[in-house]
């Protein structure tokens, strides 16, 4: 798997880390938790710029290991949820989730149980890590961050916003995602509305993207044309 970065898809633009995203990041890894970042920064890791407040987290793990994650965020610094909390919501398994708020600037981890969803499994196992970083963040995998903002399409949440994460994603990745993967997934799933909304914009996108190759190649023109 290779190993992505923030600088990897556009080598004169920066998509800069959230300062705050260590914070949360650090004592996960302490933990010793499987888990995946998703969402909001996901989509900023895989180059879709963004401003965010929160990061989504799947995590996999057992009641056994819920002591040593709130130990790993102990301290002042967070507000975690009881141990019986987080317990009861990874019984409750598909929907289970649960909230840590760093306490200083009141930023927020939304942590999502991995459940029976083979999905959850197929990403965790194909997590990427990140360059560019003083820490070490796992990262949901493309293919993942796609099939989840198409299901928040279909459920009528930020469609435009999602669709223009996917939209934008995919010019930038290159062979690098399994399209093939996601085409069978969106027929599983029947989120062909999403994608059908994913396309249109795509299609948007490459005629801007013509017009102004077209104006840019009247302007080198006229330039000539006004030399001596």
């Amino acid at each position: 798997m290779s190993r992505r970065s923030w600088r990897d898809f556009d080598g004169t633009s920066f998509v800069a880390e959230p300062p705050w995203l260590r914070r949360f990041i650090e004592p996960l890894n302490e933990s010793g938790v499987e888990y995946m970042v998703t969402g909001s920064v996901a989509a900023m890791a895989h180059g879709e710029p963004r401003l965010t407040i929160d990061v989504d987290i799947v995590v996999h793990m057992e009641e056994a290991q819920v002591a040593a994650f709130l130990e790993a965020y102990a301290g002042s610094n967070f507000y975690c949820p009881p141990r019986e909390t987080i317990c009861k919501e990874i019984r409750r398994g598909h929907g289970g989730h649960f909230n840590i708020i760093e306490n200083n600037q009141m930023m927020k981890a939304n942590f999502f149980v991995a459940a029976s969803d083979p999905l959850h499994r197929w990403a965790l196992e194909r997590t990427e890590p990140l360059m560019d970083l003083d820490y070490s963040m796992r990262v949901a995998p493309l293919e993942y961050v796609f099939i989840r903002k198409l299901e928040w399409i279909r459920a009528g949440g930020g469609s435009d916003r999602h669709t223009r994460d996917i939209a934008s994603a995919i010019p930038v990745s290159g062979d690098s995602i399994d399209l093939d993967f996601v085409h069978a997934e969106i027929q599983a799933r029947s989120l062909q509305g999403g994608w059908a909304e994913v396309e249109r914009r795509l299609a948007l996108m490459a005629e801007a993207e013509k017009m102004f190759e077209e104006e840019r190649r009247r302007a080198a023109g006229g330039d000539e044309s006004a030399r001596p």
